[in-house]
């Protein structure tokens, strides 16, 4: 059976963003928090806006991002022709090719821009190990849980990461429609916009995302209170990828980690 691999974040590049330099110019539809704030959400456009009302334009510019190693975010690129990731400075773009199939964009990130970025920067996590298999909607619940366990506030949105194994993972990535809208609205997908989509099983993998309640249309899909995205590799020594997750089953002994208050 093929395996995925995780990709040690900590160890790679660093690059995040001085948001504040941004803000000035930046239309009200952008709307994100100062990134002075650490553990505050950062966010430029919103779900409805990008996916629903199909304004998806460029937000923020990836090489606008400065190296500070403490940004975790996700997002899709202008036009919806990708997903992008960043875990702990590292920032993972993934497109469809030509032949409908996954590819890396690796090293130098151009010009270019994301239409949709969510993120955080997070300087310290705490760790809690998840006890039994968990499918995607008994996560949702785990992370409330674990929020609420510390004294928090679930209503607020907040940054996460899980490390470990994932006993199944429904993903996509976006190519100028996105399949989730698709099948709600039963709309059909042109061909030249068909994503790449792809079930994956026994994945050694990080997941990076942010959990928000009452958000659907905003940071969030219909029936989930999670917006989240796989890292992985297909084999070792290969570039890693990223893909949005629709479902996931969480392994029994991977590591959820939250910011520290």
């Amino acid at each position: 059976m093929r395996r995925y691999h995780f990709i040690p974040v900590f160890v790679l590049s660093c690059l995040a963003t001085a948001c504040s330099a941004l803000h000035a110019d930046e239309p009200a539809s952008h709307q994100s928090t100062s990134g002075d704030q650490h553990g505050a959400l950062l966010q430029f456009g919103q779900m409805h806006q990008v996916i629903g009302m199909k304004q998806h334009q460029g937000r923020v510019r990836l090489s606008d991002l400065k190296p500070v190693s403490n940004l975790f975010a996700v997002g899709a690129l202008e036009g919806l022709e990708g997903e992008i990731t960043i875990a702990g400075g590292q920032i993972v773009i993934s497109q469809v090719d030509p032949q409908g199939q996954l590819t890396s964009v690796a090293g130098d990130t151009g010009d270019r821009q994301a239409t949709m970025l969510i993120g955080a920067h997070v300087d310290a996590w705490e760790k809690t190990v998840v006890p039994k298999d968990l499918t995607d909607a008994e996560l949702d619940t785990f992370i409330q849980q674990q929020i609420q366990r510390r004294g928090g506030d679930s209503s607020k949105p907040i940054m996460f990461r899980i490390d470990g194994e994932f006993a199944k993972a429904d993903v996509h990535v976006i190519h100028g429609a996105c399949p989730v809208h698709a099948r709600i609205r039963k709309e059909p997908i042109p061909p030249s916009q068909r994503p790449f989509e792809e079930t994956l099983h026994d994945v050694s993998a990080q997941v990076v995302g942010v959990y928000a309640e009452d958000a659907v249309g905003k940071l969030t899909h219909p029936a989930t209170r999670t917006h989240k995205h796989l890292v992985f590799r297909r084999e070792v020594g290969e570039p890693p990828l990223t893909a949005h997750v629709e479902l996931l089953t969480v392994r029994a002994g991977s590591v959820l980690y939250l910011p520290v208050d």
